[in-house]
């Protein structure tokens, strides 16, 4: 029988760091610029992972380049900052992420969801909207 799913090795660069002006704890996927957030940096760690899989999913079955956003050059440097300053900082996990077929276009199911808050700020009517 054959697998639905395919296994592809992928090698993810990711920082986490700490935010000083608010002491939260940031993780940063570099070769996706998607970043979350925890109170500890396993918190963060955590979260990342569980986005970066999500991600990661559903971009492989709904766009055919999947995702594909690499961080700004700065964030690059920070981490191969972080890596020389100190090498036995680096950790490797692995996560399990199913890649199932891509859907064909016609079956893509596309939501929005909108929010519209209304404020009025020195005399003006301003909006702000929110697409998920």
């Amino acid at each position: 029988m054959e697998n639905s799913t395919q296994q592809r090795n992928y090698c993810l660069s990711c920082l986490i760091s700490r935010d000083s002006a608010t002491s939260t704890y940031i993780g940063h996927c570099l070769d996706h610029d998607i970043m979350e957030c925890g109170a500890t940096a396993d918190e963060a760690w955590g979260n990342l992972k569980s986005v970066i899989k999500r991600q990661i999913e559903h971009y492989n079955q709904t766009k055919a380049g999947g995702l594909n956003r690499p961080a700004k050059k700065e964030c690059w440097d920070s981490f191969f900052n972080a890596i020389r300053q100190n090498p036995g900082g680096l950790t490797v996990e692995t996560i399990e992420i199913d890649l199932p077929a891509p859907l064909p276009e016609n079956e893509i199911e596309i939501w929005l969801q909108k929010f519209t808050l209304e404020e009025f700020w020195n005399g003006s009517r301003c909006m702000s909207a929110t697409a998920v």
